[in-house]
């Protein structure tokens, strides 16, 4: 199977020179991706994490940071695919982790890539099945893996080209009971359960000063947050929630999944983007109705600002994005009825009470009314979220703990 994925691997080149005529590759790092190293490799045992953009890279930080802690002497090599997270990895790695472009998946990319680096350890994150980096990593192995329905059915029928890339990790550390099931299913020989890696990140930073001066200037105005929405949800939840008459007052802020969509999403919604669209630096003001919050690292900020979350990705069917951070801010949090891609998480969050699925847009506004014009019903679902994940964690110390048996 190798030597036929090697032969169509060019294809992978040409793909790589469209991204990087749009835009969508770094034009100053682009030789990362060829497998060229910008920095040198430090001496000792270096550790190599590789995780596929923001989302797992983000969820790697606080594993990061107790691996350095108890192992100072340890030396961790971080790689991603995209620009957002090698920007946001910029202000967020703790001092001495080196960050690269992982390499494009071609013999010689991933040759050079390994040559310079020589990693002791390789552990991939969640879903990441290539199999050049599988073939030439040397002890790999796979932590926080989530297979998804779609996933699954995929994987399933190709069974005899996943299964010998599951066979290449020296462990498979399943999100979920059912992820590790899966894993098992597709062919992974060692496979256990360690929880989701979510459940223990630290909530998205912000910067106080500016939530203060929001807040002030907001006052008593109701916020409504779209997080990480994909098209067509933007338009599709700003017109029914804003028909609503209960609601029209409510500030929308709009933070799609992909920052790149946000003049699009201006356009669809009639609104200037020198005036509601934050990558315009245009200042959020109690004027606004929608705003447009698409630049990357400040999601914090707007957990803190907010008053209800609803999230993207679940009104269309694609499978949600993750709930977690939102219910972890205490904010009453609402899923539409496709969250196939967290359903385990779902499961773990409605028996604590701490999301409220609805099945359809009008189900939502109906429950939104309900919320946004009871302060003291509001206050009251605040004050039942916290603390409503703690029993949640753990896996954190099972993904260390297992690094460091195989490092050792």
């Amino acid at each position: 199977m190798i030597w036929l994925y090697r032969a169509l691997s060019p294809l992978f080149l040409i793909i790589f020179i469209l991204r990087l005529i749009k835009g969508k590759e770094d034009p100053k790092r682009f030789k990362e991706r060829l497998g060229i190293a910008s920095k040198a490799r430090p001496e000792g045992t270096l550790l190599w994490l590789h995780g596929a953009s923001v989302g797992e890279t983000i969820n790697l930080l606080p594993l990061i940071k107790a691996l350095k802690a108890d192992n100072p002497q340890l030396h961790i090599l971080l790689t991603s695919g995209t620009r957002t997270s090698a920007d946001l990895m910029k202000k967020r790695l703790p001092e001495g982790v080196i960050h690269q472009f992982v390499p494009l998946d071609t013999f010689f990319s991933v040759a050079l890539f390994m040559q310079h680096w020589q990693p002791d350890l390789s552990v991939f994150m969640e879903s990441e099945f290539w199999p050049e980096l599988l073939t030439q990593a040397p002890n790999p192995m796979l932590i926080n893996a989530r297979i998804s329905d779609g996933s699954f059915k995929k994987y399933t029928k190709h069974k005899n080209l996943i299964a010998p890339l599951l066979h290449k990790f020296k462990i498979c550390l399943g999100r979920e009971v059912q992820d590790t099931e899966r894993l098992q299913q597709l062919g992974a020989e060692r496979a256990s359960t360690m929880g989701n890696l979510k459940y223990d990140t630290p909530l998205p930073s912000y910067n106080s000063q500016e939530l203060k001066q929001l807040q002030a200037e907001l006052k008593d105005r109701k916020i409504i947050l779209l997080s990480s929405t994909h098209n067509p949800e933007e338009l599709d939840l700003v017109t029914a929630i804003h028909a609503k008459k209960e609601l029209k007052d409510c500030l929308i802020i709009v933070v799609p999944r992909h920052p790149q969509r946000g003049e699009h999403i201006a356009e669809e919604l009639n609104l200037n983007p020198a005036l509601q669209l934050r990558s315009y630096h245009a200042k959020l003001s109690k004027e606004h109705q929608v705003y447009i919050a698409n630049t990357v690292g400040e999601m914090g900020l707007w957990l803190q600002l907010a008053h209800v979350v609803i999230i993207g990705g679940s009104f269309i069917n694609h499978g949600g994005q993750t709930p977690i951070e939102s219910v972890k801010s205490g904010r009453l949090t609402f899923t539409g009825p496709h969250m196939q891609n967290f359903s385990e998480t779902m499961r773990d969050l409605k028996k604590a009470d701490a999301v409220i699925s609805v099945e359809t847009k009008g189900e939502l506004v109906l429950k939104l009314t309900e919320y946004i014009t009871n302060n003291a019903l509001l206050k009251a679902k605040e004050q039942s979220l916290k603390g409503a994940m703690d029993h949640l964690g753990g896996a954190l110390d099972i993904a260390k703990n297992q690094i460091e048996k195989e490092l050792n």
